[in-house]
């Protein structure tokens, strides 16, 4: 699977599924955390996901890292078993220009780009 542990500080472990923002690392990543809900390790305290990478908090005093390593690892050999439920979508409103956003033009030409094709992006 190619999994990165990295050493963030003395309460945190980076699980690293790859170094690039792409679906497929994201999916692994969001297995790995729905993983870890659904079935705890003692002794982690949050997980905090990113697009490629599982930040993982724990107590050292109720587990060491090398032992969160093994859990983790173990986990991982496991994942194609995990499903993740669907996805919540939220759609969020945006206004444009005028009263809302005076700055339009301004950041548009900013970019050089018209304020239709700035709001397109």
């Amino acid at each position: 699977m190619g999994v990165r542990f990295l050493i963030t500080g003395d309460k945190a472990v980076s699980v690293q599924f790859g170094n690039e923002i792409s679906r497929d690392i994201n999916i692994k990543v969001r297995m790995l955390q729905y993983e870890l809900q659904k079935n705890p390790i003692d002794g982690i305290t949050e997980t905090v996901p990113t697009y490629s990478a599982l930040m993982v908090h724990y107590f050292p005093q109720a587990i060491r890292y090398e032992k969160l390593k093994e859990e983790l690892l173990e986990r991982l050999k496991n994942m194609d078993h995990v499903k993740l439920p669907k996805a919540i979508v939220t759609e969020i409103p945006v206004v444009y220009g005028d009263e809302y956003g005076m700055d339009l033009e301004d950041c548009a030409n900013f970019e050089h780009m018209s304020a239709e094709e700035f709001i397109r992006i």
